[in-house]
Protein backbone atom coordinates (compact mmCIF):
# COMPACT_ATOMS: atom_id res chain seq x y z
CA UNK A 1 0.00 0.00 0.00
CA UNK A 2 1.49 3.09 -1.11
CA UNK A 3 0.10 6.60 0.51
CA UNK A 4 -0.14 9.64 -1.91
CA UNK A 5 0.25 12.92 0.33
CA UNK A 6 -1.74 15.77 -1.49
CA UNK A 7 0.06 18.92 -1.28
CA UNK A 8 -2.33 22.19 -1.20
CA UNK A 9 -1.45 24.66 -3.46
CA UNK A 10 -1.68 28.36 -1.17
CA UNK A 11 -3.46 30.76 -3.84
CA UNK A 12 -2.81 33.96 -3.34
CA UNK A 13 -5.69 35.83 -2.12
CA UNK A 14 -6.53 39.21 -3.82
CA UNK A 15 -10.07 40.04 -2.45
CA UNK A 16 -11.39 39.83 0.60
CA UNK A 17 -14.87 39.56 1.29
CA UNK A 18 -17.33 41.90 2.93
CA UNK A 19 -20.84 42.34 3.67
CA UNK A 20 -22.93 45.57 2.18
CA UNK A 21 -24.56 46.42 5.34
CA UNK A 22 -26.77 49.66 4.72
CA UNK A 23 -26.12 53.16 3.47
CA UNK A 24 -25.24 55.82 5.13
CA UNK A 25 -28.19 57.01 7.35
CA UNK A 26 -28.85 60.31 9.32
CA UNK A 27 -31.47 61.29 11.21
CA UNK A 28 -34.00 62.16 8.47
CA UNK A 29 -32.00 61.23 5.31
CA UNK A 30 -30.32 58.25 3.86
CA UNK A 31 -27.53 58.84 1.90
CA UNK A 32 -27.53 56.25 -1.19
CA UNK A 33 -23.93 57.63 -2.49
CA UNK A 34 -22.40 55.77 0.44
CA UNK A 35 -22.59 52.30 1.28
CA UNK A 36 -21.51 50.93 4.84
CA UNK A 37 -19.35 47.74 4.38
CA UNK A 38 -18.44 45.18 7.31
CA UNK A 39 -14.97 43.29 5.84
CA UNK A 40 -14.52 40.25 7.26
CA UNK A 41 -12.17 39.67 10.30
CA UNK A 42 -11.71 43.64 11.18
CA UNK A 43 -13.24 44.24 14.26
CA UNK A 44 -11.90 47.64 15.14
CA UNK A 45 -10.94 51.42 13.45
CA UNK A 46 -7.24 50.79 13.61
CA UNK A 47 -7.53 47.74 11.58
CA UNK A 48 -10.61 49.53 9.31
CA UNK A 49 -7.52 52.02 8.70
CA UNK A 50 -5.62 49.89 6.31
CA UNK A 51 -8.12 49.38 3.96
CA UNK A 52 -8.77 53.40 3.21
CA UNK A 53 -8.33 53.77 -0.54
CA UNK A 54 -8.69 50.20 -1.44
CA UNK A 55 -10.60 49.30 -4.50
CA UNK A 56 -14.57 47.14 -4.28
CA UNK A 57 -15.70 45.33 -6.15
CA UNK A 58 -19.78 44.12 -6.47
CA UNK A 59 -20.68 41.49 -8.80
CA UNK A 60 -24.11 40.83 -10.59
CA UNK A 61 -25.42 38.85 -12.85
CA UNK A 62 -28.15 40.18 -15.86
CA UNK A 63 -30.79 37.75 -17.17
CA UNK A 64 -28.53 36.33 -19.88
CA UNK A 65 -25.87 35.11 -17.48
CA UNK A 66 -23.03 37.43 -18.09
CA UNK A 67 -21.56 39.52 -14.96
CA UNK A 68 -21.84 42.72 -14.42
CA UNK A 69 -19.00 44.60 -11.91
CA UNK A 70 -19.60 48.05 -9.87
CA UNK A 71 -16.38 49.17 -8.58
CA UNK A 72 -15.82 51.87 -5.84
CA UNK A 73 -13.33 52.63 -2.99
CA UNK A 74 -13.08 52.57 0.47
CA UNK A 75 -13.68 56.33 1.58
CA UNK A 76 -13.19 56.10 5.37
CA UNK A 77 -14.04 54.27 8.58
CA UNK A 78 -17.40 54.42 10.53
CA UNK A 79 -17.98 54.30 14.16
CA UNK A 80 -15.34 52.07 16.27
CA UNK A 81 -16.64 48.75 14.93
CA UNK A 82 -14.58 48.27 12.22
CA UNK A 83 -17.09 49.45 9.50
CA UNK A 84 -15.92 51.00 6.38
CA UNK A 85 -17.78 53.69 4.34
CA UNK A 86 -17.64 53.03 0.03
CA UNK A 87 -18.15 55.09 -2.97
CA UNK A 88 -19.31 52.90 -6.30
CA UNK A 89 -19.21 54.53 -9.34
CA UNK A 90 -23.33 53.46 -9.27
CA UNK A 91 -25.39 53.55 -6.06
CA UNK A 92 -25.91 49.77 -4.56
CA UNK A 93 -29.71 49.32 -4.93
CA UNK A 94 -31.01 48.66 -1.67
CA UNK A 95 -31.71 44.87 -2.67
CA UNK A 96 -28.16 43.85 -2.36
CA UNK A 97 -27.88 44.69 1.10
CA UNK A 98 -26.25 41.93 3.11
CA UNK A 99 -24.81 40.72 0.00
CA UNK A 100 -21.14 40.07 -0.60
CA UNK A 101 -18.94 42.37 -1.78
CA UNK A 102 -15.17 42.16 -2.69
CA UNK A 103 -12.49 44.10 -1.10
CA UNK A 104 -9.47 44.10 -3.24
CA UNK A 105 -6.10 44.19 -1.72
CA UNK A 106 -4.82 47.31 -3.82
CA UNK A 107 -5.53 50.80 -3.63
CA UNK A 108 -7.29 53.14 -6.30
CA UNK A 109 -6.77 56.60 -6.82
CA UNK A 110 -9.86 59.04 -5.77
CA UNK A 111 -11.25 59.72 -8.88
CA UNK A 112 -10.38 56.21 -11.08
CA UNK A 113 -13.74 54.51 -9.90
Amino acid sequence: MSSIVEKQIEVPKTAIPAIFVSHRRGLRAILPQQSLLKINNVVSKDQAKNYIGNCVAFYTQKKDGTQRVNYGRIMNTHGKSGIVRAKFSRNLPPKAISTLVYVKLYKIGEHEI
